[in-house]
Order: structure tokens, then C-alpha cells, then sequence
């Protein structure tokens, strides 16, 4: 279908204005309207169109295998979810901040959590900040991100829930902030894997000198589109959680390029880096690292969604980053985390998390050329549609 023959289904929400009773104002509800004809896209800038990219899969994709879950308990699960409600605070508390520095103000501690998250905010560029400060006080829309909200003091320094200093990372003073994002583009030729190496006897390997891993994104499968009239436009990012448990943000991007997505398309990225984590950074092995994919179907101007996207990983992990538990728990708190920050940012419902993990058992586990196979999550639905992320891993010095 033609790309603009554009779904229907543009959600406009109108939102109140900041009251002075800023967080703890009485519920401002938001008025959403329904378009009932496709309307014709805005866009910010013109783009040069590209041909639709429709292939084949390699030979390394049809044999990819979904990728295994980790088991999580019951109480690493509710610990998650309660760490997850100080990162959305902390989140909150920073945008308050740069709204009105004097009502919501920040420790003069630099180092401070919530001195550090709101300091990482102020990098949300001018543009994007007034387009999601009316949400700020709508209550209906914090109440979607987190009920917990509602009960925390924002007017205070510090955040009461983060008094008990037990699982605050103790040196926050090499605190990461994220770096701006890069250009990901699709290939209109496919993705060569390249020549494959034979076998090798893992017992006559010697142990490589490799020191980190890498993330690579390899291509995005669309199985089924979403529900409703013309092609998908889908945003894709992702946090990539090392084995100590730093989270990265790979940079939200407009997947498809110029060309929506439509029953079957399959889109390739070539084996773009996502991220290098150090193996340096916790003793012996297994050494469990995650990806926890994002993906949200844009309704509107796809690059404004994908800044707003990009922006709210770098928030997400920028709060989750101040937290000194382990990769398992960092990767649940970000499941719990993710959407209802994306929502702050964004008017399009993001499809649900897709959390995937590898377990590196030693430094031979991929043969002698450092490279796993590639592994493709399972299914990631929403509104009908199902789409499919391949992606691999790769040792290096």
C-alpha cells in the first residue's frame, strides 16, 4: 500500500496548562478526538523518497532461533517494580524541575540521583520540551504512567522513596549520560552475513583475548501490520544492559525509512552496533546480558516520535543507571519502566516491552570467530500486528 494512503487513526489529546498546584493539581482530563478521515501527514522537513525495500531472508535468518527467556522470581519481579516507580519519579522530578526550578527544586548535592536525572533532562532539546510540558499536569496521563505517583512529594529535594540509600549505586560521580543519537539506515540490497567459518573444537580453542561484547542489530520483520487502512510507520529503539547492570541506550529511529511496512516486509540494517559492553566489569563467568527492545507505531510525524522516543531510553536509562543492582533486575526495572515514560513523550501507544537475553558461559561459546548465530525475539504484538527483531552478538578485543 501506498505510503500515503496514511491510517486513520491520528489520536490528538489536548491537555491543561500547568496549574500552580503543578503535580498535586486537581485532575485536568484530557480530550481526545478520533480523525475520521486519513489525513495527510506533516512533515517537519521534506525527505527524498527511496525505493520500497522488499527481499528475501538470508539463510541466517530463516535458521534463527527465538531467543530464551531467563527466569525471574516472584520477588525480584516486585522488587522491579518498585525500583521502577523511583525511576519514573526521578524522571518526573527532572521535568518538573526544568517547568519551575524554584517549586521542584533539585539537591545542590551534584551527585545526587535526582540532581543527576534532571541535569541529563536538560539536554531534551527546546522543541520537544514544550510540546510535552502540558502533559506534566495532566493527571489522568500520570495516573496511566504510574498510580504511585500521585502519593510522592515533588516539591521536596530529595525524593522520600529514595531515602534508604541501599541499592543507590555509592560513586556517583562517573555518572553516564548518554551520548546524542546516530543515523541507523535501512539496506535496499539485504544483509550479508559474510563468509562462514567451519566448526571448530571448542577444546582446542585457546581462551581469546576478547574483552568486550557487542550488540548488533541485523534487521525487523513485519509479520502481520497493525489493524486499519494503509502502511505501519514503526519507530524501533532499544536499552542494552551489561553484566553490571549500566544500561545503554541504542538511539530510536524511523525503522522503515522512507517506506511503511506491510504484511511480510523485511527491512535490514546491515550488523549495525548497538552497543560495546566491557567484560572487564564483573568477575568470572556466566555473565547475563540484555536487550530490551522498543518499538511504537507512529501516527504522526515519524521523526518527532522517534526524538521522542529516543529521548525518553536516554531518560530511562540515565534513572535506571543510579541503581546498583544486577543486569536481571536492571532489565525487569526497565520493562516496568519503559512505556509509561515513552508515554510522556509521545501521544502513539508503544507496543509492550520485548526484554532478551544472552548468558555468556565462557569466551569460546561462540566458536573461533567470536560471533554468535542470529536470534530473533518472539513476536511483539499489538493492534493486530506482530513484528520480529533479529539481532546477534559479537565478542571483540
Amino acid at each position: 500500500m501506498d505510503r500515503y494512503n496514511r491510517r486513520s487513526r491520528l489520536t490528538r489529546r489536548t491537555f491543561g496548562a500547568l496549574t500552580a498546584g503543578g503535580i498535586a493539581a486537581a485532575l485536568i482530563p484530557s480530550v481526545i478526538a478520533q480523525s475520521t478521515t486519513a489525513p495527510t501527514k506533516k512533515r517537519s522537513s521534506p525527505r527524498t523518497r527511496r525505493p520500497r525495500i522488499a527481499r528475501n531472508p538470508t539463510q541466517a535468518e530463516l535458521e534463527a532461533k527465538v531467543a530464551p527467556q531467563l527466569p525471574t522470581s516472584p520477588a525480584d519481579q516486585k522488587h522491579a517494580q518498585e525500583i521502577a516507580l523511583a525511576v519514573k519519579a526521578l524522571v518526573l522530578k527532572g521535568l518538573l524541575n526544568r517547568v519551575d526550578a524554584r517549586r521542584y527544586p533539585i539537591p545542590t548535592d551534584r551527585n545526587s540521583p535526582e540532581t543527576l536525572v534532571a541535569q541529563s533532562l536538560r539536554q531534551v532539546p527546546n522543541r520537544v520540551f514544550q510540546r510535552i510540558r502540558p502533559r506534566l499536569a495532566d493527571q489522568r496521563l500520570l495516573a496511566r504512567l504510574d498510580p504511585g505517583l500521585s502519593r510522592i512529594r515533588f516539591t521536596e529535594p530529595r525524593l522520600e522513596l529514595l531515602r534508604n540509600r541501599q541499592f543507590i549505586r555509592p560513586d556517583l560521580s562517573n555518572f553516564y549520560v548518554p551520548p546524542p543519537p546516530g543515523p541507523v539506515f535501512p539496506l535496499a540490497g539485504g544483509w550479508d552475513p559474510g563468509p562462514q567459518q567451519p566448526p571448530t573444537d571448542l577444546s582446542a580453542l585457546e581462551p581469546p583475548a576478547y574483552n568486550n561484547i557487542i550488540a548488533e542489530l541485523i534487521s525487523l520483520r513485519c509479520i502481520t501490520e497493525t489493524s486499519g487502512p494503509g502502511s505501519d510507520e514503526i519507530i524501533l529503539g532499544a536499552i542494552v544492559v551489561g553484566a553490571d547492570g549500566r544500561p545503554t541506550a541504542f538511539p530510536a529511529f524511523v525503522a522503515n525509512g522512507n517506506d511503511g511496512f506491510d504484511d511480510g516486509t523485511w527491512v535490514s540494517y546491515g550488523a549495525q552496533p548497538m552497543a560495546y559492553l566491557p567484560l572487564n566489569v564483573t568477575p568470572g563467568y556466566p555473565k547475563d546480558l540484555y536487550i530490551c527492545w522498543t518499538l511504537v507505531e507512529s501516527d504522526s510525524d515519524d521523526q518527532e516520535v522517534a526524538d521522542g522516543v529516543n529521548i525518553a531510553l536516554n531518560a530511562v536509562a540515565a534513572g535506571v543507571g543510579v541503581f546498583n543492582v544486577g543486569a536481571g533486575a536492571v532489565i525487569a526495572i526497565i520493562a516496568n519502566a519503559i512505556n509509561g515514560i515513552v508515554g510522556l513523550f509521545i501521544d502513539e501507544d508503544p507496543f509492550p516491552p520485548m526484554t532478551v537475553p544472552i548468558r555468556l558461559s565462557n569466551l569460546t561459546q561462540f566458536g573461533n570467530t567470536g560471533v554468535s548465530e542470529v536470534f530473533k525475539t518472539d513476536q511483539i504484538k499489538q493492534d493486530d500486528g506482530a513484528y520480529s527483531v533479529y539481532y546477534r552478538w559479537k565478542l571483540t578485543s
